[in-house]
């Protein structure tokens, strides 16, 4: 364009000049063509010198990066600084409330009572805590936090909740929903509602809670295992879910917490436990014995023998003997766990009233009916002064004696231990609607006992449907078919009767390799044969009588000539 531009004053003055100005672009230098901006000429110079302006640039980029870094790590240690400060300043709130809240009421001149029990310490801590102002608010929910935790384990559930839920508010509000401090307190307090006997409050908390932890920590937390631990008992109590799918939700959570904590861990042992429970619930004592027993050596070896764990893993060892017939382990295991929760919990805990009922019902079976009364006497006293329907355990525990006791054909004693039980479900149905069933089932074996037939028809109708939830196909259930049809024959609806009892003696019979041995299969089909007689000689029906009379017969010759092969060496 410069070479064609009209006014000739503006061209090149000679055909050098443009070689030239070819030569400079070829050059990278600036041409004489175009106006020399600074851009024009930075440019020009870049191109020519491009190695000399990247290594200019990058230690540009390098030194500004470092001044950012630098920056940025001044504020982090402000930040650290600050949170330091925060810390040591809790940490100070903390030891000055431990030793002047804490460790001075436990002081001989504090107050004139020396013997100052954990218990009445714990409480007189909380209701400084109530008291007291200006304490930084996190020291006080972490504090809150530990009160809940040490009044689980005392059995206290009402008073762990308080605390839970006080340090729960506080730390939503200053760390979040999803904060580690947040979760703890939140499976705490899901903990203590299930073991206080508030299923339905538990369930939630503990949907939400693995909900968040998975989200916030992972599948492999240890707090995600937790939740996952505490959300399978309450599934498996609640009795919504079929047992085989919670069964495998135990076990998938069990493998986890295998391979992230290890088989040694107490929360993997405390998870065993719990799935064994699940296995005695579901009446398969069998497949719990070899869990129990392998993980109360490693609980004796890793924990102590006085562990909650170890002790709970002892206690339920012992009522697996029992439901397996195997009455001298059982005996020994009962004896140790008594003992060693009258030392740890005091002889009110709950969990000490259910380890007395577990060895007196081994006395009962055995026949040992002196013994099994002095104990039965204090566990009905002390179940008496306690809140049976804010215990998860003890109202099916009471149950069960009953009916050890009507086994044996102590009607009387039954009587009153499964009255018992059954008021604390009355009052609380939540509790343990999986126990519930057969705390209405046993009573109701005990009204037919009594030949309160009508009242025992009523009480078999309400378990029967839970026995066909949870029992659909196990041998339980046919027995309790037997009782309904028992308690309809005793009124003399014999039409109704026949085919419930019919039912269930071929139900029991089919399945009589199956059964639990404290349910004593030969005794539940002898039992089943004998009612169809009785029903068909009432109903004035000789030709069925004497049909079933013969298998009856045929039933417990069959059984003699087993019995005397087992006996055999």
């Amino acid at each position: 364009m410069k070479c064609l531009e009209k006014d000739r004053q503006r061209r090149y003055d000679t055909a050098n000049g443009l070689a030239a100005d070819l030569k400079r672009h070829l050059n990278n230098e600036p041409v004489v063509a175009r106006p020399p901006t600074a851009a024009y000429k930075f440019q020009k110079a870049f191109r020519r010198n491009k190695l000399v302006f990247s290594a200019a640039a990058a230690v540009a980029v390098a030194l500004i990066l470092g001044v950012i870094v630098s920056a940025w790590q001044v504020v982090r240690a402000k930040r650290a600084e600050a949170q330091a400060l925060t810390e040591k300043a809790n940490a100070q709130a903390a030891l000055q409330f431990i030793q002047e809240d804490v460790l001075r009421q436990a002081s001989p001149g504090y107050q004139p009572d020396r013997e100052l029990t954990v218990r009445a310490l714990l409480d007189r801590i909380g209701g400084r805590l109530d008291r007291a102002t200006g304490r930084p608010p996190l020291v006080e929910a972490s504090i809150r936090q530990t009160l809940g935790s040490v009044y689980t384990e005392l059995g206290d559930y009402a008073k762990a909740v308080e605390h839970y839920e006080a340090a729960l508010r506080v730390q939503r509000e200053h760390l979040g929903e999803s904060h580690l401090d947040t979760l703890r307190s939140l499976n705490g307090l899901a903990t203590a509602r299930w073991l206080g006997g508030e299923m339905s409050l538990a369930e939630p908390l503990t949907r939400q809670g693995l909900e968040a932890s998975r989200r916030t920590l992972g599948e492999k937390h240890p707090l995600t295992l937790q939740f996952m631990q505490t959300r399978a008992i309450v599934v498996m109590l609640q009795g919504e879910t079929p047992w085989p799918e919670v069964e495998a939700l135990f076990l998938r959570t069990l493998a986890l917490h295998r391979e992230v904590l290890g088989p040694d861990h107490p929360e993997t042992l405390r998870l065993i436990y719990e799935l064994g429970c699940g296995y005695v619930f579901h009446e398969e004592p069998a497949k719990a014995e070899p869990f129990l027993l392998d993980n109360l050596d490693r609980a004796r070896r890793v924990l102590g023998e006085k562990h909650p764990t170890t002790m709970n893993l002892t206690s339920l060892a012992a009522g697996d003997y029992r439901m397996l017939n195997q009455l001298e382990k059982a005996e020994a295991l009962a004896l140790r766990t008594l003992e060693l929760r009258r030392s740890a919990l005091g002889e009110e805990h709950p969990m000490t009233v259910g380890s007395i009922c577990i060895l007196a019902n081994i006395y009962v079976r055995q026949q040992r009916f002196d013994q099994a009364g002095l104990l039965t006497e204090q566990a009905l006293t002390l179940s008496r002064r306690l809140p049976l329907e804010k215990s998860v355990f003890l109202a099916g525990h009471l149950s069960n004696l009953g009916w050890a006791y009507l086994e044996q054909g102590k009607v009387a004693e039954a009587g009153s231990l499964c009255e018992l039980a059954l008021q604390a479900t009355r009052r609380k149905p939540d509790a343990n609607p999986l126990a519930n069933a057969s705390t209405i089932i046993q009573l109701g074996a005990v009204r037919l006992a009594q030949e309160k037939y009508a009242e025992a028809e009523m009480l078999l109708r309400e378990g029967s449907p839970f026995a066909e939830k949870y029992w659909a196909d196990a041998a339980y259930r046919f027995y309790v078919v037997s009782l309904l049809g028992a308690s309809l024959a005793g009124q003399k609806n014999y039409a109704d009767a026949e085919p419930l009892l019919i039912e269930s003696c071929q139900g029991l019979q089919q399945r009589q390799a199956s059964l639990p041995p404290y349910l004593n299969a030969p005794r539940r089909i002898t039992e089943s044969l004998e009612r169809l007689v009785q029903l068909y000689d009432a109903w004035g029906k000789p030709a069925q009588a004497a049909e079933w009379k013969q298998k009856l017969a045929a039933f417990q010759q069959a059984a003699k000539v087993s019995d005397n092969k087992s006996k055999t060496p």
